[in-house]
């Protein structure tokens, strides 16, 4: 896709967030990696754009466990 190329790097970095790709900053060096991975997530999906909405959460339901013990007076230890 050539209109990557015509992306600042904000825009750039912004697209790799959406496309939940991992990345550092967008500079010279890295420009054509992030832009080759880009291009690799957009095919997959073919053009459409994941949702901008990044609201992630779980639920999950956990089994909680508490242990009871008597406390240990000092006198038993020493017996």
């Amino acid at each position: 896709m050539s209109s990557l190329t015509n992306m600042s790097a904000d825009e750039l970095s912004k697209l790799l967030d959406e496309y939940g790709i991992k990345h550092g900053p967008v500079v010279d060096s890295t420009r054509g990696l992030y832009e080759r991975k880009l291009n690799e997530a957009m095919s997959k999906t073919k053009g459409v754009k994941p949702a901008s909405d990044k609201t992630f959460y779980r639920e999950e339901e956990e089994e909680v466990t508490y242990v009871y013990r008597s406390p240990v007076s000092s006198s038993s230890l020493f017996l």
